[in-house]
């Protein structure tokens, strides 16, 4: 097959921006890494220089500069307001939301029921097109790629079917399996299970190592 090169830019340096990065750049794309602290993207870019392949290509920059069309908000959930009018709502561009919007201090989702935070970002930016991905995969498992020798699955919801299957594009040729989870309302339904996930952390005993997978 031959390897395709997209070009993602990623803000945030935490645990699921290194993820993330990782596996998009030891498959083959390309990714711009933005950075609060230019010491933890200068640290994040070495590490992924040595996962690398030849053809994808690394670039840090700034948080507030310019993006490539597609963007993975790698950031906490009440920190994207802040971000969107640094990047002025990221007009003409596809965001990718992998947040969950859940009060830890209460372990319940943060939207009111109906709703998503997914779609609260898309209330946000406007003029933007918002695709849900990513936030059912914990760091772990999508660092190492595979959980059990299983690839993992991605569960993928958006409104716009070009923006999805540009996303699902990118998941499968990053060694991953995209699942088309519907429009950006199930978003709600993702937000869910990612939470029960969680909780189910301390009872399972992986260590955050496992991993949401539908078997047919």
């Amino acid at each position: 097959m031959k390897e395709v090169n997209m070009k993602i830019s990623i803000i945030g340096t935490g645990n699921m921006a290194k993820a993330i990065s990782s596996r998009l750049v030891s498959s083959g794309h390309s990714v711009d890494i933005h950075a609060r602290s230019p010491e933890k993207g200068e640290a994040l870019a070495a590490e992924l220089k040595q996962l690398a392949t030849a053809s994808a290509g690394i670039q840090l920059s700034t948080v507030g500069e310019p993006t490539e069309d597609i963007v993975v908000l790698a950031v906490g959930y009440g920190e994207i307001a802040a971000i969107a009018d640094e990047y002025n709502g990221f007009v003409g561009k596809t965001v990718i939301d992998i947040t969950n919007p859940i009060d830890f201090a209460t372990f319940q989702l943060l939207p009111a029921p109906g709703t998503s935070g997914a779609e609260a970002i898309a209330a946000l930016l406007p003029q933007a097109t918002v695709v849900k991905a990513f936030n059912t995969t914990f760091a772990g498992p999508l660092t190492a790629g595979t959980v059990d020798g299983k690839p993992l699955d991605v569960f993928i919801a958006s409104d716009d079917a070009a923006a999805k299957a540009s996303i699902s594009e990118l998941v499968n040729t990053s060694g991953m399996r995209a699942i088309d989870a519907g429009p950006l309302a199930h978003a709600r339904h993702l937000e869910g299970i990612a939470l029960i996930h969680m909780s189910l952390q301390a009872t399972l005993g992986t260590g955050w190592m496992s991993a949401l997978q539908i078997v047919v």
